[in-house]
């Protein structure tokens, strides 16, 4: 499908895929509306895949979002009906060199049912999810090795249980805030902890200030200042005395963060 007034065309905004509606076309850029009815203009070069819907740019404006709307609609909802791990499984024996069209995966993984939105579904799909596939310069796909797969699930895996941890403390400083002692103290607590003392004796001369301080904003304590949120956090805790001696503990002369 060619570049042309009134066509369907995709491109990589961020992390994601966006359809537009081409408007106007010259030599370097072309005039595209999305479908929250925004106009701007698009380098040629940015384009990822031309579809081949073809809509009226001579109806309204807002039949024509609506149009455009209904494209997008119909290849998400094809995106939730793509196993990229599948594809790969199939395709990762092939020879080191083999590269793949937007049109051959979707035709490999669709069968006879491929089609345009099959297409951008795929492209979509592959954007969204990295495991699997790499993008080639000249617009290509080639599976990743095996062992590239294995290492980038590994390190997802990793990456969602330092966010639940996360979230566990966060949600644990809350219920010690709130004096709701019936959350039990989470795994990571004590780094926490830790990181609360150094932030209650040091302030911001402390090298963790901000992850502390993000921790805390995340919590919803943000109100007053960061250190004296902290010293109320430990006294809470039973870390701290109500009148704990902070110039002692910052001159190593009483450490004793263990009470």
């Amino acid at each position: 499908m060619s570049l042309r007034e009134g066509c369907v065309i995709e491109f990589k905004d961020k992390k994601r895929i966006a359809s537009v509606l081409c408007l106007k076309v010259d030599a370097k850029n072309v005039r595209v509306i999305n479908d929250s009815n925004k106009e701007f203009n698009l380098p040629v070069n940015k384009i990822s895949h031309i579809t081949d819907h073809i809509l009226s740019v001579n109806k309204s404006r807002v039949d024509l979002i609506q149009d455009l709307n209904n494209v997008i609609n119909r290849i998400e909802d094809q995106v939730n009906d793509i196993s990229l791990s599948d594809l790969w499984e199939l395709l990762k024996d092939e020879s080191e060199d083999s590269k793949y069209d937007l049109r051959q995966l979707s035709e490999i993984y669709f069968g006879s049912e491929a089609n345009t939105d099959s297409r951008s579904s795929m492209l979509r799909a592959i954007i969204e999810d990295s495991i699997y596939f790499d993008i080639k310069s000249d617009g290509f796909f080639v599976p990743k090795s095996e062992k590239i797969v294995e290492q980038i699930i590994q390190q997802k895996k990793l990456e969602e249980q330092r966010l639940k941890l996360r979230e566990n403390v966060i949600n644990w400083i809350k219920s010690i805030w709130s004096q709701d002692k019936n959350i039990e103290k989470p795994e990571g607590a004590d780094k926490f902890i830790d990181l609360l003392k150094e932030i209650a004796v040091l302030g911001d001369r402390s090298e963790r200030y901000h992850d502390g301080s993000g921790l805390l904003l995340e919590a919803g304590i943000n109100q007053g200042n960061i250190e004296e949120n902290a010293i109320s956090l430990l006294t809470k805790l039973g870390i701290f005395a109500e009148d704990e001696n902070l110039l002692i503990l910052e001159h190593n002369i009483h450490l004793n963060f263990s009470k």
